[in-house]
Parts: structure tokens; C-alpha cells; sequence
């Protein structure tokens, strides 16, 4: 690559001394033997003067080392300017940090401002009560002491009376499960339950899988087998239950699986309490 540069650079100058030299011959006439000769000679100069600078000891090595000092430099730049992108990076992670030890700071600040808050409005409630309590049992000690009578309090008797729900009758295809919503609409205690279906034979065409009020589950959850409704027909022994009571405006759920399409009917027998 140096080579052909410096080749172009001496031709280029031959070329300029050529011009040089047609311009001062070239208003003399019958001087082109002349011409001729001197552009020979100048020519012969400037091949002696690429040679001479060819042999010159360490021609090839200041090229050399000026690219090395170039690319030297270039590293140099490209370090410098890593360096300090990272050392950037570095700060902005640092100052990241900061902040969030910051926030976690003022965030467990909060938290055990708010938890010696709450410990001492229980420690002053407690207090209130242990107050309360002692001096009730100071005044039943003066009544006690007095002879006075001890007035008893008796709650007034709940009235009740029967209540029934009735859950169907509904009909569905085998292998349909659901669940049967209704609300007693008072306070309700079942105390007895009597279903039927009209698979073939009777009962065996549904199992009973779950019952809740609200939210209590009243029998064991049973997704895959449950009881067959057979097991609370009318005839049957042992169907009494003690169930939760429903309150005012809870609902009671039957889940029901459909083994055999048919019609399933169950009625709930208890007290509604007035």
C-alpha cells in the first residue's frame, strides 16, 4: 500500500516537470530533440530519487511506527471512553441503591410507628378493662357485704315453630353436577332431611355431594362419590341431622350429581326461631 502511494506520488511529479518542460520549449522552434533530451534527464532524476529514498534505512519502519502510534492512540480513545461509560453506570447504580435504602429506610419507619401505635392502644384498652373489671368486683363485694339481694337476669324464652325448605323438584341429564341455593328467610336449625329421585329404582339416580350453610361446610366435602340419595328417603332410619342455624339472610347449598337423568326432590325439616 505504501509502495503504490509513493509510486503515484513520482509519477504525478514526472508528469509536472513534463508540463514544466513543454512550456518552456515549446514557443522555441526546432527544439524538439532538445526537449526530448532534458524530459529524458528528468526523468532519470526522479527514478534515481525513488531509489535513493527506497534504500533509505528505516523508510518502511517511520511508516510502520506512525500506524502503530495511530492505533496506539485509537485503543487509548476507545479505553477511555469505556471507562467512562462504566464508571457512569457505576455512579448511576450507586446512586440507585441510595434510594432504595432510602425508601426501605422510611417504609420500617412507618411500620414501627404504626405497630408502637397499636401496641399501646392495646396496652391502654387493656388497661381500661382491667379497671372496669376490678371495680365491678369491688362493687358486687360491697353488695355481697351489705346483705343486699343479688339481682339474676334471665333471658326471655325464644319462640319457634316448624319451618320446612324444599329443594326441587329439578330435573337433569346424567353426569350433571349443581348446586341448589335457597334462603330459609329466618332463623333456621334443620333437623331433618328426606330426598328421593325417580332413577330406576329410586334414590340411585342421585348422590348428594356437599352441604353448606353460608359458608360452613355441614358435611364432609365429596366431589367424586358423595351419598346416595336412597340413604334419605322417607322410610329411612338415621336421617335426623344437627346442622348449624341459618341466619336471617344466609342461604342453604345442596350439591347435587346427577348419576342417571332424572328428577331429584329434598326437603329440609326443622325450626324457624320468631
Amino acid at each position: 500500500m505504501k509502495s503504490l502511494q509513493l509510486d503515484n506520488a513520482f509519477g504525478r511529479a514526472i508528469e509536472r516537470e513534463k508540463e514544466k518542460k513543454r512550456s518552456q520549449y515549446r514557443a522555441v522552434p526546432n527544439l524538439d530533440n532538445v526537449f526530448l533530451k532534458s524530459l529524458a534527464d528528468e526523468e532519470q532524476r526522479l527514478f534515481e530519487k525513488e531509489a535513493e529514498l527506497a534504500l533509505t534505512p528505516g523508510h518502511d519502519l517511520y511508516f510502520d511506527e506512525a500506524l502503530r502510534q495511530t492505533e496506539f492512540e485509537a485503543l487509548q480513545t476507545i479505553e477511555a471512553t469505556t471507562k467512562t461509560s462504566q464508571d457512569e453506570i457505576k455512579g448511576e447504580v450507586a446512586q440507585a441503591r441510595i434510594v432504595i435504602d432510602e425508601a426501605k429506610g422510611a417504609a420500617q419507619s412507618e411500620v414501627k410507628a404504626a405497630i408502637q401505635k397499636a401496641t399501646q392502644e392495646i396496652e391502654y384498652t387493656t388497661k381500661l378493662a382491667l379497671e372496669a373489671r376490678k371495680e365491678a368486683d369491688e362493687q358486687a363485694k360491697k353488695i355481697i357485704a351489705s346483705g343486699s339481694p343479688v339481682l339474676e337476669t334471665t333471658k326471655p324464652a325464644l319462640k319457634a315453630r316448624d319451618w320446612q325448605m324444599d329443594f326441587g323438584p329439578m330435573y337433569a341429564p346424567s353426569g350433571f353436577i349443581t348446586t341448589i341455593s335457597i334462603p330459609p328467610q329466618c332463623l333456621f336449625r334443620s333437623e331433618k332431611i328426606i330426598a328421593s329421585d325417580t332413577g330406576e329404582p329410586n334414590g340411585r339416580g342421585t348422590r348428594i355431594l356437599g352441604v353448606t350453610i353460608g359458608q360452613k361446610l355441614q358435611r364432609p366435602a365429596s366431589p367424586k362419590g358423595g351419598t346416595l340419595t336412597a340413604f334419605f328417603a322417607e322410610t329411612a332410619l338415621g336421617n335426623g341431622i344437627r346442622w348449624d342455624t341459618c341466619p336471617l339472610f344466609g342461604t342453604i347449598g345442596i350439591t347435587v350429581s346427577f348419576v342417571q337423568a332424572c328428577t331429584f326432590d329434598l326437603t329440609l325439616f326443622g325450626k324457624a326461631v320468631l
